[in-house]
């Protein structure tokens, strides 16, 4: 076990539920959201940042789905992180939109807009995961649907509408069954 003592401010202080930290499988890589609207990512031996980055930072005009422009005036929640199972990508969401960033390089590489919920109102990202199966970025939304991301092309292979409402948990296993999909009130 290796202790680590992060100098200067704290990247992780404001981290808010477990979906905003991650620790890969072989504990080599770390990664944190905040709610103040960073990300990071470590290497933990030997010690290296492998990336810094605000998503969102205030100003930053984005062009939604339908068009419209989003410009936040602050920093938006990061909320919620994942490490691809071959360590060469971090996704983060904030909001409806997911980026990914190259763990080698640090440099952001590619994002995505989840679709709109049926009323038309943006869904919200509650969990991300990559299958350790085949790399696909799993996003579960708070309109209860699930989305399979390929990460290469950053096109939506399949969606699936589980039911469940606002989904707050997805894990795989390490074959990349499924372990466990919650809604609100159901675990799956």
């Amino acid at each position: 076990m290796t202790r680590v003592q992060l100098s200067g401010p704290q990247p992780i202080h404001g981290a808010i539920g477990s979906g905003q930290v991650e620790l890969d499988p072989s504990g080599e890589v770390f990664a944190a959201g905040t709610d103040d609207g960073r990300v990071h990512a470590w290497r933990l031996e030997p010690f290296q940042l492998l990336v810094a980055a605000n998503p969102t930072p205030p100003g930053t005009t984005r062009v939604l789905p339908s068009g419209d422009s989003l410009t936040p005036t602050g920093s938006l929640i990061v909320g919620t992180v994942s490490l691809s199972p071959d360590l060469s990508t971090l996704a983060a969401a904030t909001g409806p939109l997911v980026i990914l960033w190259d763990l080698k390089s640090g440099q952001r590489r590619d994002s995505i807009w989840v679709p709109p919920a049926s009323n038309g109102m943006p869904s919200n990202v509650g969990q991300l995961a990559f299958s350790p199966s085949d790399g696909a970025l799993i996003v579960a939304a708070w309109d209860g649907g699930l989305y399979n991301v390929n990460p290469r092309t950053m096109h939506i292979d399949w969606r699936l509408n589980t039911g469940l409402g606002q989904l707050s948990l997805l894990k795989f296993d390490r074959d990349g069954n499924w372990l466990a999909i919650a809604g609100l009130r159901e675990l799956a």
